[in-house]
């Protein structure tokens, strides 16, 4: 779940779970307080009234409003019986432990009043606290506490007033005057009010709580083990690995991370390899060119002192100073060449070729060669229908004699019925729809099984089976696989020690036109 969603989500839950939390809350307190309303009468909550008997707040209410619904059914039905001084009695002493009290009023003169009310301009003080009364004598207004009538101010007291009209029989006007001690009312909903915002406060503080750990947890570790990981970037330590990341933001963040981490750890140990190469390349090179400057310094030396003074002597020594200054000179070329091709500014003009034709000729130059000789050349495939290739003619054919010029090189007396040494070439259009292979095999000693995978390396001469003494670079190989694969193909090699070595390299097919073979071959020359 993203970052975004769970914010979402938790903003909702900062409103619906306090809410939620605050109902339960407020049921159980109203479950508590009121319990004499939903049950028996078991539990006290407030203190004693006048009468020292206990009472819960929802019963005195419910005892209050039955007295209240009882005088106005009084006031409407029979009024007289409120002129009754032994009903108004029972009714006071009923009332009393309600904190309420009774007042009747007759032709402006009081004709009752409980114990608990002074007598004394009471009636005029009771005509002025009803004065906002409508039209039928009721009361409209609400006090301040939330009763059915104005407030009055008696003894040091607060009452709620109720008035009802009277009409007795003799005639006469008159009200009855229902007077409720708030002080109660007043002192439940200040323990009741607190408790409920004490109860919302504490929801929004809880869910806010476990809502921001929740949240937390999913931001705040990852980014410290980000923190870590940039730490030991840092200091260069570049392999501790860090954990797939959860499917949000930081998880996408910390997998990015985790793949910055490898390719830079790729791109340090590249970075070594490519040293290492480098420090390779320099001894190789240092070595490779030592060997022909110490002969030619030699030569040079034994001419300088007189060692070969025999003309035929000297002309032997001026060959191999020749031969050795030759050699030195392929190297560099090969050298330069690799560096090139390695630093991918070599240029490549492709264009079609057709491979079987090109195969013809170059197996037709190397019958023709004077230095092949007892060197039996095959290409069994020579007649058919051209295989159109996109290649670059100068450096396949770089390629093919690199290839020549290694298995000649280190091949031994084959296998075949005279002993003689045996090139073949092989062209495979039938394989690959959008690919043709071609193969070069001698039928040389082969290639031990550990050796195979290292032969496209730049000098590698380790095989027992190559020996350095056969001369060369080390680069002939190496050159032939960057060479193929900046044709878009690939070089492998498979060889049974004893039974020869066969290379193949595959170049991508084209729907070109077949070229005529000949003035073509410089087309794509550049050096």
């Amino acid at each position: 779940m993203s970052i975004r969603k769970k914010l979402i989500l938790s903003y909702i839950g900062m409103i619906l779970i306090p809410f939620l939390l605050f109902i339960a809350t407020s049921f159980l307190l109203v479950t508590f307080f009121f319990k004499d309303a939903f049950g028996p009468h078991t539990h006290t909550i407030w203190g004693r009234n006048a009468a020292g008997e206990t009472q819960q707040f929802p019963g005195y209410m419910s005892e209050r409003n039955k007295w209240l619904d009882g005088i106005t059914l009084f006031a409407e039905y029979d009024p007289d019986k409120l002129a009754d001084p032994a009903f108004l009695q029972h009714a006071d002493q009923s009332l009393q432990p309600l904190d309420s009290a009774l007042a009747v009023v007759r032709g402006g003169r009081l004709l009752f009043a409980s114990a608990a009310l002074p007598a004394e301009g009471l009636a005029a003080n009771l005509e002025s606290s009803t004065a906002q009364a409508g039209p039928d004598g009721s009361s409209q207004e609400k006090g301040p506490n939330g009763w059915g009538g104005p407030q009055l101010a008696i003894g040091g007291h607060s009452y709620s007033v109720e008035r009802q009209p009277l009409a007795f029989a003799d005639g006469s006007q008159g009200a009855v005057y229902f007077l409720t001690d708030t002080g109660r009312t007043v002192r439940f909903f200040r323990t009741l009010v607190p408790l409920l915002l004490l109860a919302l406060l504490l929801a929004i503080a809880l869910t806010n709580g476990l809502l921001t750990a929740l949240v937390s947890r999913s931001i705040i570790p990852p980014l410290r083990e980000l923190k870590r990981a940039a730490e030991r970037i840092k200091e260069g330590e570049l392999g501790h690995e860090l954990k797939p990341g959860k499917r949000d933001e930081i998880g996408e963040l910390s997998d990015a991370f985790e793949d910055m981490r490898r390719r830079l750890q790729e791109s340090v140990r590249l970075q070594l390899q490519y040293e290492d190469n480098r420090k390779e390349l320099f001894s190789s090179i240092s070595h490779d060119l030592k060997t022909p400057i110490t002969a030619i310094t030699a030569c040079a030396e034994a001419m300088r002192d007189g060692i070969a003074s025999a003309p035929g002597m000297q002309i032997k020594y001026i060959d191999m100073i020749h031969k050795k200054a030759g050699d030195m000179d392929r190297l560099i070329d090969e050298l330069f060449l690799f560096s090139k091709l390695d630093l991918h500014r070599l240029p490549f003009h492709f264009e079609p070729v057709d491979l079987r034709a090109f195969l013809r000729d170059c197996a037709e130059d190397l019958r023709l060669n004077p230095q092949n000789g007892g060197v039996r050349v095959v290409f069994a495939e020579a007649d058919g229908p051209p295989v159109m290739a996109d290649a670059d003619r100068e450096k396949l054919q770089r390629v093919v004699t690199n290839i020549v010029d290694n298995s000649l090189k280190f091949m031994e007396a084959g296998s075949g019925a005279a002993g003689a040494k045996e090139i073949r070439f092989t062209l495979d259009a039938a394989g690959n729809a959008g690919q043709v292979t071609v193969g070069v095999r001698d039928n040389g000693p082969g290639i031990k099984p550990e050796a195979l995978p290292h032969i496209f390396e730049r000098f590698y001469r380790e095989d027992a089976a190559r020996t350095p003494g056969t001369g060369g670079s080390g680069l002939g190989l190496a050159i032939v696989k960057r060479i193929v694969e900046e044709h878009g193909g690939r070089v492998w090699a498979e060889s049974v020690p004893g039974s020869g070595t066969s290379i193949y390299f595959t170049l991508n097919r084209s729907s070109g036109p077949v070229r005529e073979e000949g003035g073509a071959n410089e087309a794509g020359a550049d050096h």
